[in-house]
């Protein structure tokens, strides 16, 4: 059954084997790895890599353009390939060489897909959907650059139920493959929000009945006092200067996370983990 599905889709391996050799002479596909660690970019679009990432991306209705995959995969994973079929999405047997081309290391389990460039959603809307909820968290970067640190924000506030992420346009990450393999599948289901201006958008918040906290390692308040507000906006700095000036003004309030060991600070990652889940034992408990 499987062989009839894949010469179905795929059609003959003559015809396979002529569309790769073409495929390799052409560069159909601009695997250049950045300098900036933002992993391999595939022109019009963005890769993901392994059976984690696409169960995921299938799960959530991922806008997937194309799949490749080994037979050894297409083999092994009857169910994940009836579910591609059943939602017509286009397969193409590959390599695994051609595989590791397409990478950013060896870990791609004999898949790869290619997924439409992210659309980033608008505050207006993510203000509009939170509305009718009686608890919000929201964090914003400021200007953060490291796609891993990016992608494991994403995940503590996807899993602590946050409301979206929201980055700027300039001198700030924004999601690549990187970060959709350090998120691991939040960014299927978290809402990001790009903004021009960080400090106009909280003040936005603001008006929309936000408190604003911003992390600083300046700050006299802990986060277990600060009492976090339903509607919380959470700030976190780049990763070596912290935040600006002009954000850190924008904030009604700086908390600090308590520290007792001898190095300087948390990976800002890290900290966006604590921030998050104190916020939801604060206002999942009522304190």
């Amino acid at each position: 059954m499987l062989n009839y599905y894949l010469k179905k889709i795929m059609g003959s391996s003559k015809s396979k084997n002529k569309y790769y050799k073409q495929k390799r002479k052409n560069n159909h596909f601009d695997t250049n790895i950045s300098k900036n660690n933002i992993g391999p970019q595939v022109s019009n679009g963005i890769i993901i890599e392994g059976k984690h990432a696409l169960v995921e991306a299938l799960k959530s209705d991922a806008n997937i353009q194309i799949i490749y995959a080994s037979d050894n995969f297409l083999r092994n994973n009857s169910i994940i390939f009836e579910e591609i079929l059943q939602k017509k999405i286009k397969v193409e047997n590959a390599s695994i060489e051609y595989l590791h081309e397409l990478a950013d290391n060896k870990s791609h389990q004999g898949v790869i897909a290619k997924l439409s460039n992210y659309q980033y959603h608008t505050l207006e809307s993510i203000i509009e959907k939170a509305s009718s909820k009686q608890n919000s968290l929201i964090l914003a970067l400021d200007h953060i650059t490291d796609s891993g640190n990016f992608g494991a924000i994403c995940r503590s506030a996807e899993v602590a139920g946050a409301t979206c992420v929201i980055i700027e346009n300039d001198r700030s990450v924004g999601v690549t493959s990187v970060t959709y393999k350090t998120s691991a599948g939040a960014l299927f289901y978290l809402p990001i929000v790009r903004v021009v201006n960080l400090s106009r958008a909280l003040n936005e918040l603001k008006q929309n009945n936000y408190f604003v906290y911003g992390a600083s390692e300046k700050a006299k308040l802990k986060i277990w006092d600060a009492n976090f507000a339903n509607r919380s906006v959470i700030v976190l700095g780049n990763e070596e200067k912290g935040l600006t000036s002009l954000t850190e003004k924008s904030c009604d309030e700086l908390v600090t996370i308590p520290q007792k060991g001898s190095i300087e600070s948390l990976n800002v990652s890290n900290a966006a983990s604590i921030l998050c889940f104190e916020f939801l034992r604060q206002t999942s408990l009522g304190l």
